[in-house]
């Protein structure tokens, strides 16, 4: 068969077959399998690997405030200025989040209740206002 009658059977343009055929000639049957496309992983980011580690290592070993920036928390934006002074890149801030997704940070909800919380003070003292109406704040 020709490269047209190829063409017109499978649906193709005649050139497709033609760069097929010399594809097929330079490597083999492999050199036609699908190859995986788009692009590499990797391509396109901002931070180098080096930079990327730098930054994971800030995050777990020290908090906003101990590298005396306003935040007390990280945040994506506490982030954002991490990123800006240490490497001198501004990133917009979903950027900043596909990172510490990909790095394995998560979001983290604080706890509404307190830790040094007293329960069974804070029990008497609820039972005293609803009994009196009225409460007294004493400092220990």
């Amino acid at each position: 068969m020709s490269q047209r009658e190829i063409a017109e059977q499978l649906g193709v343009d005649y050139q497709t077959v033609g760069r097929w055929l010399a594809k097929y000639r330079e490597g083999g049957v492999e050199s036609l399998l699908r190859q995986q496309r788009g692009r590499r992983l990797g391509s396109g980011r901002q931070l180098a690997p080096d930079e990327e580690a730098d930054l994971q290592e800030l995050l777990r070993q020290h908090t906003p405030d101990q590298l005396e920036m306003p935040y007390a928390l990280w945040s994506r934006e506490a982030v954002q200025e991490l990123i800006r002074q240490e490497i001198g890149l501004r990133m917009p801030t979903r950027s900043v989040g596909e990172y510490l997704k990909r790095w394995g940070f998560t979001v983290q909800t604080p706890k509404k209740q307190a830790y040094e919380q007293r329960s069974a003070d804070v029990q008497q003292w609820l039972v005293v206002i609803r009994a009196t109406g009225s409460f007294n704040i004493q400092i220990p």
